[in-house]
């Protein structure tokens, strides 16, 4: 039996313990599973020291074995899952009940090192307005251009300066109000869902346009397929159309499924997409577009990303996914980039996959080219009214190569 004594020698590795997992949740990012394990690993050891003979002795013991074999393996699917590990700031994320989760108001930072280096692939603060959105340095009095999306768009691991939404700012001379909606980890699902619960109706004034970049890879996110976005918000196709039905996950499988035990073993095995998942996709995107136009009078620029190689997996092309946008009323532009055109230049941060500012820099421009001059008082885009028609094109796919600076001459503009 656990005597008092023994119990008073508890209470300070139990104390130590808690605290570990708070900084190994907060402090550690995609490293606290292992950390977590390897805590629980000591304090089962001590646990068994303490405790003299008997069954607490033994059921310690084997709760030890236990926890070391999974830091072991968690720590191998952890480097076998990618390159780059990944620290961030306390408490940058909360919880949002319309969308499942945001940023924190302040500045948020974030580190990633290469694990087979050792090197500091990224590292940068991010600056939190109280509303809960990446600051963009723009005209807080202008029409609003509204930037959704994920990590790619929010400028995960680059400095605010660098980010699409402010380098579409610093084309425009910053004479529109730019707003950056986007966040790590979202996908088109929490675009609908911020546009149905009215979650920025405040920070939309004047709006003008809505921008929104994705890839296919996205039909995985909208269909709830990956653990991290359990608390995203779940849709149905119901007679043709997204229908919510609450969240993705509940808490057991979100916290099961944020271990790379899951994620490079369990995981792999269950994202399989069909049809019906790019069905869900594309119409979780054009209902954003209709309300866009409804609620805001707004046109939708959607930035898309072109993965040849995730179209072979899915067996649907770009083109197709593209056209069938089109046809539900969004504008299109391939912003796809080749890096041959962009020598000694990264598009992609190294060991990460993130776009660098270089990257950005040639997607603003390529929108901005889309657009023709849109900070202008008499610009097209300030002429467009809920239900009214596309304008006639601004652009064509010579003119935004020639803006994106050496950008490769595949983007696709739809009319307006």
């Amino acid at each position: 039996m656990l005597r008092s004594g023994s119990l008073k020698k508890l209470l300070l590795p139990v104390a130590v313990g808690l605290a570990g997992l708070y900084i190994s949740w907060v402090f550690l990012g995609n490293w606290a599973y292992p950390y977590d394990f390897f805590l629980g690993f000591v304090i089962a050891v001590w646990i068994a020291v303490v405790s003299g003979a008997g069954r607490i002795r033994d059921g310690a013991t084997a709760v030890a074995s236990v926890l070391l074999f999974l830091a072991a393996i968690e720590t191998y699917a952890f480097a076998k899952q990618g390159p780059a590990l990944d620290r961030h700031s306390a408490g940058f994320t909360r919880l949002d009940l319309a969308l499942g989760w945001g940023p924190r108001p302040g500045i948020g930072h974030q580190t990633k090192y290469d694990l087979k280096t050792g090197k500091i692939v990224a590292d940068a603060d991010y600056t939190i307005e109280p509303r809960g959105i990446r600051k963009v340095a723009s005209a807080q009095d202008g029409p609003t251009v509204a930037f959704f999306g994920d990590s790619m768009t929010f400028g995960e691991g680059l400095p605010d300066s660098e980010t699409l939404p402010q380098s579409f700012s610093d084309l425009t001379d910053r004479r529109l109000h730019v707003v950056n909606l986007a966040f790590s980890a979202y996908g088109p699902q929490q675009f609908l869902r911020a546009l149905e619960t009215d979650r920025f109706t405040d920070i939309l004034t004047k709006p003008r346009l809505f921008v929104y970049m994705t890839a296919q890879w996205h039909v995985e996110r909208t269909a709830c397929m990956h653990g991290f976005v359990f608390l995203a918000p779940r849709y149905e196709l119901v007679d043709g159309r997204p229908q919510f039905q609450g969240s993705c996950r509940g808490l057991l499988y979100g916290l099961l499924a944020r271990s790379a035990i899951y994620k490079a073993f369990i995981e792999p095995a269950l994202v399989r997409v069909g049809a019906s998942d790019i069905d869900l996709y594309v119409a979780i995107l054009i209902r954003a577009g209709q309300l866009a136009r409804q609620k805001y009078g707004v046109p939708t620029v959607i930035l898309y990303l072109p993965d040849p190689a995730y179209a072979r997996k899915s067996g649907w092309s770009d083109d197709q996914i593209m056209e069938r946008l089109r046809e539900g009323g969004l504008q299109v532009i391939d912003v796809g980039l080749d890096q041959r055109d962009f020598p000694g230049e990264p598009l992609e941060i190294p060991s990460d996959g993130h776009p660098t500012g270089v990257a950005n820099l040639a997607r603003a421009k390529l929108l901005y080219s889309a657009l023709g001059d849109i900070a202008a008082p008499s610009a097209l885009m300030s002429s467009v009214s809920p239900g009214a028609p596309a304008s006639p094109c601004m652009a064509t796919p010579k003119r935004v190569a020639t803006l994106a600076a050496g950008a490769s001459n595949r983007a696709v503009v739809g009319c307006w």
